[in-house]
């Protein structure tokens, strides 16, 4: 399969790095790059390998979430008739349910 990102996780991602360069060096970013190379590659061999997200299924969507980091998950869905895996985000799981609904549904 391949991967596709949303444009709100490339932009998590982007100030993520840029945070951690900042705040602990440039060493352990370009170790949390590996990271989620190694995460997003093994979701486009294993698709469904990432935990099933009750709270934010909809009619539509079926959410999954792979951690990243400690409490830093790559939330995604799988579309099996294009073939691909779409990165919705990258979420702080300590943040409220409702905060996360508003980030994965875009309002």
């Amino acid at each position: 399969m391949n991967i596709k990102w949303s444009d709100e996780a490339r932009q998590t991602w982007n100030e993520s790095f840029e945070y951690c360069i900042e705040n602990y060096g440039k060493h352990f970013a370009q170790k949390l790059l590996k990271i989620l190379e190694r995460k997003t590659n093994s979701l486009a061999v294993f698709p469904e390998s990432g935990s099933p997200m009750q709270m934010l299924d909809t009619d539509t969507y079926n959410y999954r979430s792979i951690t990243l980091y400690k409490d830093y998950k790559i939330i995604y869905r799988v579309d099996y008739s294009n073939d691909y895996v779409f990165i919705v985000n990258i979420l702080n799981m300590r943040m409220s349910y409702e905060t996360m609904q508003e980030i994965i549904s875009g309002k």
